[in-house]
């Protein structure tokens, strides 16, 4: 993976992790009646995205990167979280013909 894919995927999984953080933080709020349930019902729409799209190429390369970064199997159901992509596409890409016997 080159500098600039690189660059691209950790300026997404950065922001990822960051709207994830900051859904659960609000999350433990409202658990701890920091919030109502209709002011947490707004909250929680608010972080409702769409997910993004990623060409199988780049999936594949992040998935190898990745793996290699933190010295551990990334997993699919992860690496969508990372992408914000949907997690049933990744899974289903990753059963793909070409894509078995791949190390990732």
């Amino acid at each position: 993976m080159n500098i600039d894919a690189e660059n691209v995927l950790l300026r997404r999984i950065v922001i990822n992790m960051y709207k994830n953080q900051k859904y659960n933080n609000d999350y433990i709020s409202y658990l701890l009646k920091g919030m109502t349930d209709e002011q947490f019902k707004k909250v929680a729409e608010g972080h409702v995205d769409e997910y993004d799209e990623c060409d199988d190429n780049f999936l594949l390369e992040s998935s190898k990167y990745l793996s290699q970064l933190l010295e551990t199997r990334v997993s699919p159901v992860h690496l969508a979280m990372f992408l914000n992509l949907n997690p049933l596409d990744v899974i289903m890409k990753f059963q793909k013909k070409e894509w078995k016997g791949e190390e990732t």
